[in-house]
């Protein structure tokens, strides 16, 4: 999912692919895939409502948009990013830290889940099952204060 500051609007990227999108929208419809480092996502079935500029240049409901996010390298966010990220959020650098790696870790176990066709447990592996037992909702522990909505 991705979210946007304006409107609080945000848009939904499908990991297997839905097929036909059943109407088009103003976002579109999103389908995501791993091309080896890049992530890359499908854009279809957008609505001929928007603009391309402020000029009002439009498009056709025919527009298919192609993104490509590639991870530079695993240190993306810098120590004064991470500063700012904390001041923002009220909280501290090294609770910035937990959650950066804990979004470092799930990026891993989603990557395992797509290759392969293995499937959630293929992906989890050997991981103790009672660690599992824990996954029946709400946020995960150890989340620094500020975080998961509990300040």
């Amino acid at each position: 999912m991705i979210v946007y500051e304006y409107a609080s609007a945000y848009r939904n990227i499908y990991l297997k692919d839905p097929g036909e999108a059943p109407a088009d929208s103003w976002m579109g419809q999103s389908y995501g895939r791993w091309d080896g480092d890049t992530f890359v996502i499908d854009v279809t079935a957008q609505n001929n409502k928007t603009w391309f500029d402020r000029s009002g240049n439009h498009h056709s409901d025919q527009l298919h948009v192609v993104e490509r996010y590639t991870l530079v390298k695993p240190d993306v966010i810098n120590g004064s990013r991470r500063k700012r990220i904390a001041a923002g959020a009220g909280v501290d650098v090294s609770d910035v830290n937990k959650i950066l790696k804990m979004q470092r870790q799930m990026s891993d176990v989603m990557k395992k889940m797509g290759k392969g066709g293995r499937g959630m447990m293929g992906a989890l592996g050997g991981m103790n099952p009672q660690m599992l037992s824990g996954l029946g909702g709400g946020m995960p522990p150890g989340l620094p204060p500020g975080f998961g909505g509990k300040k």
